[in-house]
């Protein structure tokens, strides 16, 4: 991503949804989150996410979901937000601090009301099957592609 996007939402169903402050030298798990607690990522080139599938999981779109993960829009109006930092990204009670909102709960503040959903297809790989041909030791086992 590379605009400053709280995320609210992640399907850990599957795998780990994580990401990355410093170009992926290191990765963290996304924490549990939703509107009132979203981790917030800057628009920096150095912030990346990636999700890391659970054993073999793969997706098809159909049968089996495709892993997705949910933000909001952010209009870059509050640069005092630390990237990576949890915060508020909307607030339905007026007499909320954290987040500006309007006397009927709307969000006021410099984040989009309606939330948005990406998904990420994952691929599933040829796995290599080892096997003992007739008359050869363990050692000896070739590998064949299914």
């Amino acid at each position: 991503m590379r605009w400053p996007s709280p995320i609210t939402n992640v399907d850990d169903t599957n795998g780990t949804w994580q990401y990355s402050t410093n170009s992926g030298s290191s990765w963290n798990a996304i924490p549990t989150v939703s509107d009132s607690s979203a981790l917030y990522l800057t628009n920096s080139s150095n912030n990346l996410i990636r999700f890391v599938p659970s054993g073999l999981f793969y997706s098809n779109g159909a049968s089996i979901p495709d892993p997705t993960i949910t933000v909001r829009a952010a209009d870059r109006s509050q640069p005092t937000y630390v990237n990576g930092a949890l915060i508020n990204a909307f607030s339905s009670s007026p007499s909320d601090t954290t987040a500006d909102s309007g006397p009927d709960g709307e969000n006021l503040n410099s984040f989009s009301d309606d939330a948005y959903s990406v998904s990420i297809r994952v691929r599933q790989l040829n796995s290599v099957v080892y096997v003992n041909p007739p008359g050869r030791e363990t050692r000896r086992a070739k590998s064949y592609r299914q």
